[in-house]
């Protein structure tokens, strides 16, 4: 084991430029680029009784090493909700920040969907989450289908600061829609609908943003409607033997085609 994995560095702001500031503390106790602090004020100390405590300083921001010197570092304030200033202290972290998020799709009788995601190193310049979906799209039909299923978003970072941060990202969902066929068979059938993603999300607290995003369905993959048929017979086991049929349709087949541009809102919350 390193001996650098054995502690955590604690070092000084010693100048702030803008969204960029130095610090104490380079190669030489092991630092990289990339590595996060967690920026807070001077502790205080007070007298109570007779007794001297120190009080820790208030939470600032986070900032995150752009260029490592030998005895220095050069970083980016990636987050703040307090100002920055010469003299505070930074406390490397662990492990980076976790943020989860709900966004909320509304496209009037096309599409309504909740997402759920949870991203993994959200403040570097790449990041990526795992995402969850719960929704209703309407097919050729013009018939309303709801769906769930599992994505993620590759996220690239196009600016930062003032509260603000811009991104675009390419969301690769994989969905399973569900409806009634002409023969009164529940069928299911599997779909994706990739999309390109212009981001701004504002920062409205310390651990909370709004997010607006404008999507681009660029494509999307349509398999076919099955569904299960019961067989009669059972297993070595006693379950049920059941066989994959296709669907029953009365004409042309309902296809899931939602191309075009939707907009959403997502509520994200940080924690650490």
């Amino acid at each position: 084991m390193k001996l650098k994995d054995l502690y955590m560095i604690t070092s000084e702001i010693i100048e702030v430029d803008g969204s960029h500031v130095s610090i104490f503390s380079g190669a030489n106790l092991g630092l990289k680029k990339g590595a996060l602090f967690e920026i807070s004020s001077k502790d205080k100390i007070k007298t109570y009784k007779g007794k001297t405590v120190t009080l820790p300083g208030k939470s600032r921001g986070f900032i995150r090493l752009t260029d490592v010197g030998s005895d220095g570092s050069r970083a980016k304030v990636v987050r703040k909700w307090r100002k920055v200033k010469p003299g505070h202290k930074a406390y490397e972290m662990k492990g980076s920040p976790t943020i989860t998020d709900l966004n909320f799709t509304y496209s009037k009788d096309r599409r309504y969907e909740v997402a759920g995601s949870f991203w993994i190193n959200p403040f570097a310049e790449f990041s990526g989450s795992i995402n969850g979906y719960l929704g209703s799209v309407i097919d050729s039909r013009n018939k309303m289908n709801g769906y769930l299923g599992f994505g993620t978003n590759l996220d690239y970072t196009l600016f930062s600061g003032f509260g603000t941060k811009g991104s675009v990202s390419l969301e690769l969902p994989a969905l399973l829609a569900r409806r009634g066929d002409d023969d009164g068979h529940n069928v299911i059938s599997f779909f994706s609908d990739p999309s390109l993603d212009g981001n701004l999300a504002i920062q409205i607290g310390q651990k909370r943003d709004i997010v607006l995003t404008a999507s681009y369905v660029f494509t999307n993959i349509h398999g076919p409607w099955q569904w299960q048929k019961d067989t009669g017979e059972n297993d070595e086991d006693g379950n049920t033997i059941t066989e994959t049929e296709p669907a029953v349709w009365n004409g042309f087949e309902p296809v899931i085609e939602p191309e075009g541009l939707y907009l959403s809102i997502t509520l994200r919350k940080l924690r650490f």
